[in-house]
């Protein structure tokens, strides 16, 4: 999933719509890390007004979900990461990462 992190940070507008799409995928990860079995942390409405401002209107924000596991569903309007495929050890490691490209300064620019 790094390779998404280096885009969303290459393709934002700016260094703060980078660090809000981070922010946000982290907030879904962290959610996700607290309570897998709750369903309304495992789905996205992709029509919800800040999703699409904060994440998917960065390029390969919403590519960064797919990637993590989550599946689109085009009709319904949602991203659904199903609850088998919830491992909470790639759920940290990933939420590590973005972590760190929240805060290094140098991430995506070398």
């Amino acid at each position: 999933g790094g390779g998404e992190l280096v885009d969303i940070k290459k393709n934002a507008a700016d260094e703060t719509q980078s660090a809000t799409c981070f922010k946000t995928l982290l907030l879904y990860l962290g959610n996700i890390a607290k309570a897998p079995e709750e369903e309304k942390f495992r789905v996205i409405n992709m029509n919800n007004a800040a999703f699409q401002k904060r994440v998917d209107a960065v390029k390969g924000g919403r590519a960064f979900l797919e990637t993590f596991g989550f599946e689109a569903d085009e009709a319904a309007g949602t991203l659904t990461l199903p609850r088998d495929k919830v491992d909470q050890v790639l759920t940290q490691m990933t939420g590590a990462e973005i972590n760190g490209a929240l805060t290094n300064p140098f991430f995506g620019v070398l």
